[in-house]
């Protein structure tokens, strides 16, 4: 089943992907739609289009199901401090 996915920025805690429905996910004038995707890989694989760093919100993104390439991404990252550039 595909999922769409977020990016947005949420300052101290840098930037952060999310699944549509999160109840952390910002204001749609707030965030960046990634795409319609079928697994977390390929979203993730997305959101580097946009920012080279970034993090997975806890409540929505469980990441023990994605592979090996994500989960060490994940702790190896440092949050992107600078904001997002949202398309208008």
């Amino acid at each position: 089943m595909a999922n769409r996915y977020y990016l947005s920025d949420h300052m101290t805690n840098g930037v952060l992907m999310h699944l549509f429905g999160c109840v952390h996910l910002p204001h749609k004038d707030d965030r960046i739609f990634i795409g319609t995707c079928h697994t977390l890989n390929q979203a993730s694989s997305y959101a580097r289009r946009y920012v080279p760093k970034f993090g997975y919100c806890p409540y929505c993104i469980d990441t023990s199901k994605a592979g090996s390439f994500e989960i060490e991404h994940q702790k190896q990252m440092k949050f992107a401090r600078k904001p997002l550039a949202l398309p208008r």
